[in-house]
């Protein structure tokens, strides 16, 4: 008759012994179970790895990292990132797909969009320069719920130095300087009836010397604070 204490024993020594079994085709690294070419031991060629979380990678391994061309998958396979990699890192050229819809699909560098790339979100579909994972540089950003576009300079993800925003549902379009997405500086605004301000901008409002321009192509030129005019200097003529 076999004792309880001996079942478990013999239990545990076949567990032992299927590990082991299980290792010899996928050894244990970096926390998961790899199948694939080695060298020295390590990942270095082809090869897969599984997660007990289940996050898998398939692709090219180099020295143990992940490098070269593989698919990255997390999140019970809702996210998934296919493209290039280096040091483990997303690195060069990929495209990355969210649980919420979010995606991008461009340059990246040490695991943060980085370079030319295309970033569509629930708000809107951003395509330009990254850097840092970031916007910055020149890029078009148009938002999904108004229509309304961007294109111009942004500086670490805000809309800034040079450029041009139109209202889809007034129709309106402002060129000129932005500070952290306001017009800001220099620049003129026109409506669709033609009536124009170009001059002095603080904040996304009217100020410093202006000129206003009516429908009918008159102008006059006025003084203005924080979008309130204090003084005309010239008359419509």
């Amino acid at each position: 008759m076999i004792t309880s204490t001996a079942a478990s024993k013999k239990k545990k020594k076949k567990k032992r012994a299927r590990k082991k079994a299980e290792e010899k085709f996928a050894p244990r690294f970096d926390g998961g179970h790899y199948t694939g070419q080695m060298k020295g031991g390590i990942p270095h060629g082809h090869g897969s790895m599984l997660w007990e979380n289940a996050d898998s990678y398939s692709g090219k391994y180099f020295n143990g990292s992940r490098s070269g061309e593989g698919v990255y998958t997390t999140e019970k396979g809702k996210r998934r990132y296919e493209g290039n990699w280096h040091n483990s890192m997303r690195h060069g050229k990929g495209k990355e797909r969210w649980p919420n819809g979010d995606r991008y699909a461009g340059m990246w560098q040490k695991d943060k969009f980085h370079g030319e790339g295309i970033w569509t979100k629930k708000q809107g579909t951003y395509k330009g320069h990254f850097e840092n994972g970031r916007r910055h540089g020149p890029g078009r950003m148009r938002w999904k719920s108004t229509g309304d576009v961007y294109e111009g300079n942004w500086v670490d993800g805000w809309m800034e130095g040079q450029g041009t925003y139109e209202w889809k549902k007034s129709g309106s379009v402002y060129e000129g300087e932005f500070l952290k997405h306001k017009q800001h500086g220099e620049g003129k605004q026109t409506e669709t009836d033609l009536a124009q301000y170009r001059g002095g901008w603080r904040k996304g409002l009217k100020h410093g010397k202006g000129v206003e321009r009516l429908s009918d192509g008159r102008e006059k030129e006025g003084i203005w604070e924080n979008g309130e005019i204090k003084e005309w200097l010239t008359y419509a003529t």
